[in-house]
Formats: structure tokens, sequence, C-alpha cells
């Protein structure tokens, strides 16, 4: 389900900063767009990461 909701975000995303940086049928407009992807996709991998970091136990008073 989590690439169904990528995939339903990531491609209105590129599709949108593709024609606001010149047009889907222009090589850097493309490049940009795929590059706006690729910082999403980090940010969200560093959020996971600072997520999944186990817990440091608590010293219990003796």
């Amino acid at each position: 389900m989590t690439q169904q909701v990528a995939i339903a975000l990531g491609i209105p995303i590129m599709s949108t900063v593709a024609t606001a940086a010149g047009g889907v049928t222009s090589l850097g407009a493309l490049q940009v767009a795929i590059a706006v992807n690729a910082s999403l996709v980090l940010v969200a991998a560093l959020l996971v990461a600072a997520g999944l970091r186990p817990r440091r136990a608590a010293a219990r008073p003796a």
C-alpha cells in the first residue's frame, strides 16, 4: 500500500514540477523533476531512519 501512495503522490508532483520548469517535453525540466523527486525520497528516508532508531534504556534507580 505504501508503494501505491508514493506513486499516487509522486506522479502528480513530478508532473507539476516538470511543467513549471519548462514543460514536460523539455529534458531540463524532466531533470529538475527527477532531482526534486530524489530529494523528497532522501528526506523521507532520513525521517524514517530517525524514527527507527532504538531508544536508549533509561537508567533505573537501584
